[in-house]
Parts: C-alpha cells; sequence; structure tokens
C-alpha cells in the first residue's frame, strides 16, 4: 500500500501546486510559471539528492539507469509537456485537460502490460475505468463561470489540439513506463534529480524563446514565494512521490491514482477560491473514490 499511498499524495501534492500556480496566471506568463515552477523542483531535488549521496544513505545509479532517467525526463517532462502547453492554443483547457486525465492512464495500462508485463487485474481494470469517469465529470463540472463562452474554433484547430493532446498523453505514458525500468533500485529523490533538471531547461527554453525574462520585479515577492513554495513542495515532493509510487505500485496504477489531481484541486478551490461546485463535481468525485477503492484494494 506505500505506492499507492504515495501516488495519492503526489495527486494531492499537484493539485496543491496547481492552486498557488492558478494564483499567479494573469500576473505573468504561463510559460514562465511553468519554468520556473520546474527550476526551483529541480534545485530542491538537487539539493536532497546531494545530502543523500554525501551521506550515504543512496547510491549513485549506473550509467544505463540514468540515460534512461534522463530519457523518461526528456520524453515526459520535456517533449510530453511541451506538446500538452502547445495544445491550450488550440483547445484550450477545459477540452484539453479531461482528454489528457482521460486518456493517459488508459494508455499507461496498455503499454505497461504489452512492454513490461505489469498484472492489471479486472477490479484495477473497473477501478481504472470509473476514475476516469470521474476525473472527466469532476473536470467539466468545474469549469469556472464562462467557461461556456469562450471562442468558437476551428474544425482545424480543435483536429490540431485534441492530436497535439493524444501525442502527450502518449509520451507521457511511454515516459511512465521506461521510468518504472530506469528508476529500479534508484532513491526516489536521486532519480528525480536527473529527470526534473531536464525538464526545467525545456520549460526554460521555451520562455526565452516566446521573448519573456524568467524573473522582472512586477511579479512581486508573493508571486516569487507562491512558485518557490509549488517548486518544492508540488514539483519536488510530490514528484518523488510519484517515482515512489511507479517503484512500488507499477506504472499502471499510478497513473490511474495520479490522475485523480483534479479530485483534490477542485474541492480546495471551492474552500480556498470560493469557486462553486456542480452536482458533476460531486457525482464524479463519488465515482472516483469508488475507482480508487478498487485499484487499490488487496486482490
Amino acid at each position: 500500500m506505500v505506492g499507492e499511498a504515495a501516488a495519492l499524495g503526489s495527486a494531492l501534492l499537484w493539485a496543491l501546486s496547481n492552486i498557488l500556480m492558478g494564483s499567479q496566471v494573469g500576473r505573468m506568463p504561463v510559460v514562465v510559471i511553468s519554468a520556473l515552477r520546474a527550476l526551483f523542483g529541480a534545485a530542491f531535488l538537487l539539493a536532497v539528492a546531494a545530502l543523500l549521496l554525501v551521506s550515504g544513505a543512496a547510491r549513485a545509479p549506473g550509467a544505463t539507469a540514468a540515460l534512461g532517467l534522463a530519457g523518461s525526463g526528456v520524453l515526459g517532462l520535456g517533449l510530453g509537456d511541451t506538446a500538452y502547453i502547445r495544445s491550450l492554443r488550440h483547445i484550450g483547457v477545459s477540452r484539453a485537460f479531461p482528454v489528457s486525465m482521460a486518456t493517459y492512464p488508459l494508455l499507461t495500462f496498455v503499454l505497461a502490460v504489452a512492454l513490461i508485463g505489469e498484472a492489471v487485474t479486472p477490479p484495477v481494470a473497473a477501478g481504472a475505468a470509473l476514475v476516469v469517469a470521474g476525473v472527466i465529470l469532476v473536470v467539466l463540472g468545474g469549469r469556472p463561470p464562462g467557461a461556456e463562452s469562450e471562442p468558437t474554433r476551428s474544425r482545424r484547430e480543435v483536429w490540431l489540439g485534441t492530436a497535439l493532446v493524444l501525442t502527450a498523453a502518449l509520451l507521457w505514458a511511454f515516459a511512465s513506463v521506461w521510468l518504472r525500468a530506469a528508476a529500479d533500485g534508484v532513491q526516489p529523490a536521486v532519480a528525480q534529480a536527473i529527470r526534473l533538471p531536464v525538464a526545467a531547461i525545456v520549460t526554460a527554453g521555451l520562455a526565452r524563446g516566446a521573448g519573456h525574462a524568467l524573473w522582472s520585479p512586477r511579479y512581486g515577492r508573493r508571486g516569487l514565494l507562491a512558485l518557490v513554495l509549488t517548486g518544492v513542495v508540488g514539483t519536488g515532493v510530490g514528484s518523488m512521490l510519484f517515482v515512489l509510487a511507479v517503484q512500488r505500485a507499477g506504472a499502471a496504477k499510478t497513473a490511474v491514482l495520479s490522475s485523480t489531481a483534479p479530485l483534490f484541486a477542485l474541492p480546495l478551490a471551492a474552500l480556498l477560491l470560493d469557486e462553486r461546485l456542480s452536482g458533476r463535481v460531486i457525482v464524479g468525485t463519488l465515482l472516483s473514490i469508488l475507482g480508487v477503492w478498487l485499484v487499490v484494494a488487496p486482490g
């Protein structure tokens, strides 16, 4: 149960991270928020990994494992996240988010079974379906006021955006399965200290390529504090829990349980940001709780 608990903990911290990042949307470019989050998280993980290695509490991975970890970072955190961010230009968050949350765990299930032989029991498969359905209901039911009035998008934009989201989900799935193999026996902080700096370099490059400075006095001290917290807690600690979950519970279960982040994020948004919860959110949450129980219940 350690792996399953770590996956749910990772989802909770990712939800908190999204609340913190959401508080800065409109104050600074989204790509800068993503870049600073990754940079602060990478700095934290590098420091933790260095302490563990110097104290002897962890060992440096071999060249093969290190290359695998870096490769999974490039694939998932670099290329996958880039494809997802690009999709937002074409179809927006309200469409991209539920599609990604539904397809990522299912693709990971298929790849984990086909490529590394992970066993998936009928209760786990049924639980995965309930979690995906619940997440879709929660996300759709948690749209902010006025989301229905978004601009009409051309058919080409919709097809291109959807293709990019599906590409991102496939890259994330491959990265999760690759991580399962590469991280075997590697301390989670050390594993992420190799993977996350790759994402930091990619996202910082995207920000600079778009002509944005990584920091400006107009962002303010509160903005800096919010991104330090989301980088250290959400991205740093949360990503260590994600690696631990993949190691202990497997890529398939971790993909399903980590996709429950919206179940934490929307109630937190209602509590902290006074957003209204709809009936869809309540029903979706109940479905996903049942699905999580099926996934984590001992066979």
